[in-house]
């Protein structure tokens, strides 16, 4: 395999090994690749999973996607669900879900897609090797041990060992890091099925909740929906279950047509810490959570972009040359953007989980990280986590980060691809020619315009600095460079791209 037994050395590749080939290790290794590392996956199984599993993909994933390559292919395949609706005994509402629309797609053909663009990117992925255990050698970096199909066993050296191997992660309990939570009682029911009836809507997802028992559909493509219920009673067959709830919804399912089922227990919990040392945590291997509101992947796709990025990105202070990353010190950074974060998303799927099921779990969620800028209902619902650069008590932002978009996630409608880590600089509208020319302009992107994924808004022309996930540290209007002296509007700049605007307080 591919990561180095040699010692480290300042001219060489960094190098990295992912334990997982799911959406967050694939998306990872793809992120990674493109930024020069060396990165092998290693998963257990020899052929992908069956199933739709978690098909939802909200605006950021689908971000994640584009920034990758993928996210065309991806929505070639996709269904496209506009709007939202909820029903009770007695009120209707629909939510447009304008810019904020997502899309459905099978796990496994996302997948597909994600370790092609993986290997595209100069990852390798090997199948049947898992890792069994590890050990930080006496240079910091992860001496790691691998298990075959075939009863071979192989020792590995890399900078990096991410786990992203699920709920049940060999990293995290090597790790010695525990989770804290909350398991429900009730177990849930999904079906996947041809909806050959035309019984639900293909543009929108709709929740129902009251005397009738809570029930979800979702369009998926190709004509099918899925359908999920909680199964409140416990002696209950959890298909039957289902079948009865959506009868009693005016919904005469069969499971004729299915194309998936599954049962399942929820819980939701947060790992204590997604990182230590060398080593970090993405998607289930760092929280798990119910299906409610459809976001467990995406988060997960997060966790690989907001990794990826502490790592790779030259605007949170890495330097660009090979073999110079700190990776611990990434991953402190890493860990506390992400796990505050989270404390705030799963809080988020917890309220929702108990207005399906009621108060069923055994205890109260354990108040884990640091608390972000509260967001709207409508970015919660969406998946979506504005980073505002934090402050601390008393002490006044730098004067390019007080826009109230500093923090949003920008979108270049118009920029030709770029690899990744993109140049932290982007020039948007404006001159064809800048009169300020320069180092910090070497490379930037251009784009003639440009906007925020949270709402879809148009961002004004000028100077940005963004991180490599395109979240906004800072933007100067054009007409500051066109100054006679331009020089403290470039000092600016300077600054801002080399401070670590996404680490919050401790």
């Amino acid at each position: 395999m591919r990561p180095d037994t040699a010692g480290p050395s300042a001219s060489r590749q960094s190098t990295a090994l992912i334990a997982g080939a799911g959406p967050a290790g694939l998306a990872l290794a793809g992120l990674l690749g493109s930024a020069g590392w060396q990165v092998t996956v290693l998963e257990p199984l020899t052929e992908r999973r069956a199933g739709t599993r978690a098909p939802t993909l909200w605006p950021p994933a689908a971000h994640l996607l584009d920034t990758l390559g993928a996210g065309r292919r991806v929505r070639a395949r996709a269904h496209r669900v506009e709007r939202l609706r909820f029903v009770s005994d007695d009120a209707e509402r629909d939510l447009d879900l304008g810019p904020y629309a997502f899309h459905t797609l099978s796990q496994g053909e996302l997948e597909e897609i994600l370790e092609e663009r993986a290997v595209a990117l100069g990852a390798t992925v090997v199948r049947g090797a898992a890792v069994t255990s590890f050990v930080a050698g006496a240079d910091g970096r992860p001496r790691v041990t691998v298990g075959h199909g075939d009863g071979r066993t192989e020792q590995l050296t890399a900078d990096l060992l991410v786990g992203a191997d699920g709920a049940h992660s060999v990293v995290r309990g090597q790790l010695g890091v525990e989770s804290a939570g909350e398991r429900y009682a009730s177990r849930f029911a999904l079906l996947d099925f041809t909806d050959e009836q035309g019984l639900f809507p293909r543009d929108t997802s709709i929740t129902w909740v009251g005397r009738r028992g809570t029930l979800v559909s979702v369009p998926l493509p190709a004509g099918g929906t899925r359908v999920v219920v909680p199964v409140l009673d416990p002696d209950a067959d959890p298909a039957g279950f289902l079948l009865k709830t959506a009868a009693e919804h005016g919904f005469p399912l069969s499971v004729d047509t299915a194309t998936w089922q599954a049962e399942f227990h929820v819980t939701v919990a947060m790992a204590e810490t997604f990182a230590r040392g060398s080593v970090a945590l993405i998607g289930d291997a760092a929280h798990v959570q119910s299906p409610a509101g459809g976001r467990g992947m995406n988060n997960a796709l997060e966790d690989a972009f907001a990794l990826a990025t502490q790592l790779c990105d030259r605007a949170v202070g890495e330097a660009a040359e090979e073999g110079a990353v700190d990776v611990p010190a990434a991953l402190v950074r890493y860990d506390l953007l992400r796990r505050a974060e989270m404390a705030d998303e799963l809080g988020a799927i917890k309220e929702t989980t108990d207005r399906w099921v009621g108060r069923t779990g055994s205890g109260e969620p354990e108040p884990t990280a640091v608390q972000r800028p509260r967001r709207s209902d409508v970015q919660r619902t969406a998946c979506i986590h504005p980073r505002p650069r934090p402050t601390a008590e008393g002490e006044e932002p730098p004067v390019w980060s007080r826009a109230g978009f500093t923090g949003s996630r920008m979108v270049l409608s118009d920029a030709p691809e770029t690899a990744w880590p993109p140049h932290p600089v982007v020039l948007v509208g404006g001159p064809d020619e800048p009169a300020v020319r320069g180092a910090l302009f070497a490379g930037a992107r251009r784009a003639r315009s440009a906007a925020r994924l949270d709402g879809g808004a148009a961002l004004p022309p000028g100077v940005y600095v963004t991180t490599a996930s395109s979240d906004i540290l800072g933007h100067w209007p054009w007409e500051l460079l066109n100054e006679p002296d331009p020089s403290p509007v470039l000092t600016q700049i300077g600054q801002c791209m080399g401070s670590h605007h996404h680490e919050p307080p401790r």
